[in-house]
């Protein structure tokens, strides 16, 4: 909260003096998520305050507020105490899952904490005793483990206790003078905003360093942070795709190939500062690997790619299953040739999911979809266009579902004259269709994402960047990086969009005339494309981050690829791993 002298300040004037001589009631609009802070509860409105102007209202009501609400928009619910200060089983009901005021300053905060590994002994979580007001939160640190003082840190909460209330905000950025803070409430409107100044000058005498609790690190808006895995399965390893369903979360799957060139099926977690490699997915004379992943929750994930017993022979697809702590591995449908293989899966519940990748039968391949719906995975005919030899040549290597209503497969075919074109594949109304593409480009489209069915962004090779607005598919182009005095577009292999034109892509750009791979980020928000390259750690000397995912909750990201060595000193190459914020 930052409640001071605010009835001076603002009280029933003019303009709502004059909503309440009418006894109407005040509604407040709900800000686009990118202005929120990704705070889960941006939109939930008031219960009771001051404002309310309908319902039984306290006697004298400017002169009092509802405990956990310092501003107003909707009427107090029926059976609402009518005394000044609400009873404790109704202020009980108007607190978020984090034990605070929705929207309050200090529920932010603790949000924002718990995204971030914190537990809810150190905030002041349900079942714990809170830590008060925003004016408290420094004097109550110490009985809830937490170091309070007057030195700043990135991940510390600022502490303001002037006023009634007081006030807190999270601590993003600390150069040693000025502190950048993100909070909620600061204006008693219930909104997001930032700041950026000395802790005197923002009001601020203390900080809570809830920093060491952290278990997930404070991604900064314009940076993304090395959380590559220190350790690693034996031989080269590489990841080839990520899904992020929870704050502090995430599943990462590829492959690991031994000293003697047998390459098994890799997956580890991510919970914020620890990888964990889950070892033994398939037999050791398998010869396989996941090159999609797709996570409903913590407990429920599917991840794809392909198997077969030796390094020669046919493949099959190679599906992988998480439910609860148990995973589970299997092969899908049977395909309608022996050599096939699954590159991409997207899932919108536990029990619909859709699968793609390629079949192929000599010199013949084909679009390859399987789709679970909660009683085994089944095949989906799809169409294949006629290509330069006159035969079905095509490759399908992501997938994206906004609900059941819509899913979009992306890939490749080869046209009459030979180069590989874009391929979309549409499912509408139970059937899969191509789609087409304005001013589209020789490349191949290798990752999708679509957070709404009016949004949809597909990404690849060169130039092949394309969108979906709910009615047609249009080619734009993402953002140069630039390269020895000039720029070169980047190859893109992950997409990952959060809400329209809210995405972050992951590749790799050129050094040296194509000589040298290196990795590169970029996001897109209303502001436009922001490139950012990653640096790979010494003694490597390419970079590839083929898939990325971001967390909507919580607006980080995390991208992953592989670092590639020649150096004979280093044992293999290694999974490698950016986390950063989307916008």
């Amino acid at each position: 909260m930052r409640l001071r002298h605010r009835f001076a300040r603002v009280g029933c004037g003019t303009l709502l003096l004059a909503f309440c001589a009418a006894g109407l009631t005040l509604v407040e609009a709900s800000p686009a998520l990118a202005d929120t802070g990704w705070y889960p509860f941006a939109a939930t409105p008031c219960i009771w305050s001051p404002y309310a102007t309908s319902g039984p209202l306290p006697q004298g009501q400017l002169d009092y507020w509802c405990p956990g609400y310092d501003w107003g928009t909707v009427e107090v619910p029926a059976g609402t105490s009518t005394s000044a200060i609400l009873t404790t089983a109704e202020v009980a009901g108007q607190l978020s899952p984090y034990n605070y005021g929705y929207r309050n300053c200090t529920d932010y905060v603790a949000w924002k904490l718990a995204s971030l590994g914190v537990k809810p002994a150190q905030y002041g979580g349900r079942g714990y005793s809170a830590l008060g007001n925003g004016k408290t939160w420094g004097t109550n640190a110490a009985a809830h483990g937490v170091v309070n003082n007057a030195t700043p840190a990135v991940g510390s909460v600022a502490v303001d206790p002037d006023g009634e209330f007081g006030h807190v905000a999270f601590v993003t950025a600390w150069n040693g003078t000025d502190i950048k803070v993100s909070q909620y409430n600061y204006d008693e409107d219930g909104n997001y905003t930032t700041q950026t100044g000395t802790p005197a000058k923002l009001g601020f005498t203390s900080f809570d360093h809830f920093e060491s609790y952290e278990t997930t690190p404070v991604p900064t808006a314009g940076s993304w942070s090395d959380v590559t895995p220190t350790a690693k399965a034996q031989g080269d390893n590489m990841f080839k795709g990520v899904s992020c369903p929870a704050p502090g979360f995430c599943v990462a799957v590829g492959a690991s190939v031994s000293s003697t060139g047998n390459e098994r099926a890799l997956v580890e977690t991510y919970t914020g500062s620890t990888w964990t490699i889950l070892r033994r997915l398939t037999a050791a004379s398998e010869f396989s690997e996941l090159d999609g992943v797709f996570c409903t929750s913590t407990t429920s994930c599917v991840a794809v790619g392909y198997s077969h017993p030796a390094k020669t022979g046919y493949a099959t697809p190679l599906i992988a299953t998480l439910s609860g702590s148990t995973w589970s591995v299997g092969s899908g449908a049977t395909t309608q040739y022996n050599d096939s293989s699954l590159t991409g899966v997207s899932c919108t519940t536990q029990t619909y999911c859709v699968a793609v990748g390629t079949s192929v039968n000599n010199t013949e391949s084909f679009t390859l979809i399987e789709v679970y719906k909660g009683k085994g995975w089944s095949l989906s005919t799809s169409p294949n266009p006629i290509g330069a030899h006159g035969q079905p040549e095509n490759n399908l290597f992501g997938v994206a579902c906004a609900g059941t209503t819509l899913c979009v497969a992306v890939g490749n075919d080869q046209t009459k004259k030979g180069p590989n074109m874009v391929l979309i594949d549409v499912l509408k109304g139970g059937k899969w269709a191509n789609a087409s593409v304005s001013n589209v480009y020789e490349d191949s489209l290798l990752a999708v994402s679509c957070p709404s069915t009016t949004f949809c962004m597909a990404v690849g090779d060169g130039k092949a960047v394309v969108e979906y607005n709910g009615t047609k598919w249009t080619s734009v182009q993402a953002a140069s990086v630039a390269v020895n005095g000039g720029s070169q577009p980047p190859w893109l292999y992950g997409v990952s969009c959060t809400g329209p034109n809210v995405c972050a892509v992951s590749g790799l750009y050129f050094v040296s005339g194509g000589g040298t791979g290196e990795p590169v980020v970029e996001t897109l928000t209303s502001s436009g494309w922001d490139v950012l390259p990653a640096t790979i750690d010494p003694g490597y000397d390419n970079g590839y981050l083929f898939g990325v995912s971001c967390n909507q909750s919580a607006g980080s990201c995390l991208a992953v690829g592989s670092e590639v060595t020649h150096s004979p000193t280093i044992p293999g190459n290694m999974p490698f791993a950016e986390i950063g914020l989307l916008g």
